[in-house]
């Protein structure tokens, strides 16, 4: 679902020609992390001979992680002037981008006429500190290693600890499954669990009325297995933790 929401994201954008608003959604390497968005605000947009914006996020922007393209970058757009050791506006204007007649890709005119001179400051474009980073899509880089690293943990604990037995992998009356259980294979992993559960002496150590408040069907299995009543809720403590394919518990 999340993919298919940053993929209608996008490509709306993209298609309408406002693939530069994309910029907080789009991850950020940042000294080797990813991190969401970019602030492009007040950030000087040059314009093509048409007048049409040239963009910063482009379609190979999703395939090789720049901004812009080779052709429409430069490393001086414009100058600034240095004045008593203080950046002032020099009045040199930011030329047209034309575009190739071919592909319609822009492309940047030669370098300010003063680049170089003593006292100018040259502009890049893509500002340098953009240019610098990687960008991919969100889900891509942050979400989908986040949605992975929790379904390994809920997989982990479905083996290790008594939350099978608190948990709906399917249906019960009127009550869905849990969301985490549309994954098939973790489905059939909680179902293998609380099948062993039933056979194992950890299943004394259930709170009975926990599982009979999430699946009465469950808690009658328990029961039927010789989970009795009167137990009593049971510690949740360390020994919940061991395996239960038999690992001793812990000391």
């Amino acid at each position: 679902m999340w993919r298919d929401w940053f993929s209608a994201l996008y490509t709306s954008a993209m298609e309408q020609g406002y693939g530069d608003y994309l910029l907080p959604y789009l991850a950020r390497e940042v000294l080797g992390e990813w991190r969401l968005g970019a602030n492009a605000s007040g950030i000087v947009s040059p314009a093509g001979t048409d007048w049409e914006a040239v963009p910063l996020v482009t379609p190979a922007t999703f395939k090789t992680g720049a901004l812009a393209t080779p052709k429409s970058r430069t490393t001086c757009m414009y100058t600034d002037a240095m004045v008593k050791g203080q950046l002032v506006t020099s009045g040199d204007m930011a030329r047209r981008w034309t575009r190739d007649a071919k592909t319609g890709e822009f492309i940047a005119p030669p370098l300010s006429p003063f680049a170089g001179q003593e006292g100018r400051i040259c502009v890049p474009w893509p500002p340098g500190d953009l240019l610098l980073s990687k960008y991919r899509r969100a889900d891509d880089a942050i979400i989908t290693p986040a949605v992975q690293a929790v379904a390994q943990l809920q997989r982990r604990r479905l083996s290790r600890s008594l939350d099978c037995a608190y948990v709906r992998p399917f249906a019960v009356g009127d009550r869905p499954a849990y969301a985490a259980f549309a994954d098939k294979s973790l489905q059939a992993h909680c179902v293998e669990m609380r099948k062993r559960l039933l056979t194992h002496p950890a299943r004394m150590q259930v709170e009975y009325e926990t599982v009979r408040a999430v699946d009465p069907e469950y808690a009658d299995a328990l029961r039927d297995a010789g989970r009795a009543d009167d137990c009593g809720p049971a510690r949740r403590g360390v020994n919940e933790d061991r395996r239960l394919q038999g690992g001793d518990p812990a000391p």
